[in-house]
């Protein structure tokens, strides 16, 4: 399928049809391949947002949205 497109000549719908197909299916494959560490990095992250980790001093900085978070996610 690669051949008549270097050469210049035109595919056919049933060829581009297969050739996108591929092109998706390669696009599956990577974000499967990408699935499991980027879960881990973010049961990672989320496990290091708890209460425990929010000092006094750092709830000061803390905005009332993020303040509601993280009690949220101690309590829940």
């Amino acid at each position: 399928m690669e051949e008549p497109t270097a050469q210049g000549k035109p595919i056919n719908k049933e060829q581009e049809e297969v050739r996108l197909k591929l092109a998706v299916l390669a696009l599956i494959d990577e974000l499967d391949k990408l699935r499991q560490p980027l879960a881990q990095a973010v049961a990672e992250e989320r496990s290091l947002l708890t209460y425990d980790y929010v000092t006094d001093d750092a709830t000061d900085l803390l905005g009332e949205r993020d303040s509601i978070r993280f009690r949220c996610s101690a309590a829940c």
